[in-house]
């Protein structure tokens, strides 16, 4: 399904969840477009090139492309390639030319040179706005109030106290194995993933908070 709101030519897919082709996406309305500006939001879900997804989205016709991400590397670099080649930016769109001056410097472990060369790639790509931007004038794009933390600890059951030892040792043997193999910024996607299997308990029991301190 396309979730899709279309504005003076302007088309957002708000969700790309979604699983269609060009003509599933020309269908929807009805006849074929050029839009002047598409906005992937969420853009890391095309991450890997080869899905129908980041297909449908290649597809779509635009004068202008944007793509909105917090996390535009999740695994690999190959994740970056992806929206770049959704953007059009040549002769980096071009997965060949991709391979041969990024990836495989960087799995050869020429990784300086990599770096270097996806920097000169995004410089003239990346818009980046953190809390701590200001505008024209002077002032924060955005007015955050006061962080407040407040710690509360929690007494477990005996089976809610079961799945969360099972979890941690689970999840600390994982870590320690990145640790061992120096893996750690490889795998950091896969370590998220297993913190977060601890607020997916919150459903049955109450959520537990754990950082990489703890393992």
């Amino acid at each position: 399904m396309v979730n899709h709101h279309v504005t003076g030519g302007d088309l957002q897919l708000a969700t790309l969840k979604f699983d269609t082709n060009r003509q599933t996406i020309i269908g929807a309305f009805h006849v074929v477009v050029e839009f002047h500006r598409v906005v992937l939001d969420e853009a890391h879900q095309i991450k890997g090139r080869n899905t129908k997804t980041a297909k449908a989205c290649y597809a779509i016709d635009a004068v202008r492309r944007w793509v909105l991400t917090g996390t535009p590397i999740q695994n690999k670099l190959e994740d970056l390639f992806s929206l770049v080649h959704f953007l059009r930016s040549e002769p980096w769109s071009n997965f060949s030319f991709w391979r041969t001056f990024i990836t495989i410097p960087f799995e050869s472990k020429d990784k300086d040179k990599a770096m270097k060369v996806i920097t000169s790639v995004l410089e003239p790509l990346v818009l980046r706005r953190t809390k701590t931007t200001k505008d024209e004038h002077g002032r924060p794009i955005i007015m955050l109030p006061e962080r407040a933390i407040d710690i509360e600890y929690l007494e477990f059951s005996d089976p809610e106290n079961d799945i969360y030892q099972a979890l941690f040792k689970d999840g600390k043997t994982k870590f320690n194995h990145y640790c061992r193999a120096g893996t750690v910024l490889r795998h950091y996607a896969s370590i998220f993933q297993l913190l977060m299997r601890y607020g997916y308990r919150q459903k049955s029991m109450p959520l537990c908070h754990l950082s990489l301190a703890h393992v």
